[in-house]
C-alpha cells in the first residue's frame, strides 16, 4: 500500500514538472521565437560601398565640378542650376567662381547682379554683396542704388545690409532721394532671412534703421523747404 502511495505522488509530480516545463519553452501567441539573422556569406555586398552607391557618388562629384567650371567661365546658368540643388554650400562656392570671374570681366558685377536681382529666388552672399557695394562706390553709374541694397539685403547678413545701409545714406540725396531711400531701406530689410533679423547684428540694424529714417526725413524736409 505504502509503495503504491509513493508511486502515485511521483507520477503526479513528474506530470507537473514536464507541464511547467512545456509552457515556459512555447512561445506567446502572436509571438516568434527569436532566429538568429541569415547568414550573407563572408564576403556579402556593403551597401553604402555597392557600384550603385559608388556610381551615385562620382555622379555627385562630377555636377560638382561641372558646376563649378561653368560658373568660374561666368555662366550664370550654372548658379540658378546650383541653387535649385539645394546645396547650400555648392551654391556659395559657385557664386564665389562667378564673382571671381566678373572681377577679372570686362562687364564686371553687371550680369551677375542682373542674374541675382532679376531672379525670384537666387540669393546672395556677403562677399558679392560687399563687391557690389565697392563697385558702385567706385563707378555710381554701374549699379544702380536699389540694386546694392537688394544684393546686400539677399545675403541674408545684418552687417552686410548695414554697411550698404551706411554708404547710401551718408550719399543721399545723391544716391536717391532722401524720401524714397526710406521706403527702399525699410522695404528691402524684410528681404533678409529671420535668422538674420533675430541676430544680435540684426538688434543693431533695427536700431541703425530708426535712425537713418530720422536723418532721412530731416534731408527731405531741408531739400524741400
Amino acid at each position: 500500500m505504502t509503495a503504491l502511495i509513493i508511486i502515485t505522488v511521483f507520477l503526479i509530480g513528474a506530470g507537473g514538472f514536464a507541464l511547467f516545463r512545456g509552457q515556459r519553452n512555447s512561445a506567446p501567441a502572436g509571438e516568434h521565437p527569436l532566429e538568429p539573422p541569415p547568414y550573407s556569406g563572408l564576403f556579402a555586398e556593403d551597401p553604402v560601398n555597392s557600384p550603385a552607391a559608388e556610381a551615385q557618388a562620382a555622379a555627385r562629384v562630377r555636377l560638382r565640378e561641372s558646376l563649378l567650371a561653368r560658373a568660374a567661365a561666368g555662366e550664370t546658368a550654372a548658379i540658378e542650376e546650383a541653387f535649385r540643388l539645394g546645396d547650400s554650400k555648392l551654391f556659395n562656392e559657385a557664386l564665389d567662381a562667378a564673382l571671381k570671374a566678373a572681377v577679372d570681366c570686362q562687364d564686371g558685377l553687371r550680369p551677375l547682379v542682373s542674374c541675382i536681382v532679376q531672379s525670384k529666388e537666387l540669393r546672395a552672399n556677403p562677399r558679392l554683396a560687399e563687391a557690389v557695394l565697392q563697385q558702385w562706390r567706385a563707378s555710381p553709374n554701374s549699379i544702380s542704388a536699389p540694386e546694392v541694397l537688394h544684393v546686400a539685403a539677399l545675403s541674408d547678413d545684418a552687417a552686410t545690409f548695414q554697411n550698404a545701409l551706411e554708404a547710401l545714406v551718408f550719399r543721399a540725396p545723391n544716391s536717391l532721394p532722401a524720401s524714397k531711400l526710406r521706403d527702399l531701406i525699410e522695404s528691402e530689410y524684410w528681404v533678409l532671412s529671420s535668422e538674420a533679423r533675430r541676430s544680435p547684428a540684426g538688434f543693431l540694424l533695427k536700431r541703425r534703421i530708426a535712425t537713418a529714417r530720422t536723418e532721412l526725413q530731416k534731408t527731405a524736409s531741408r531739400i524741400g523747404g
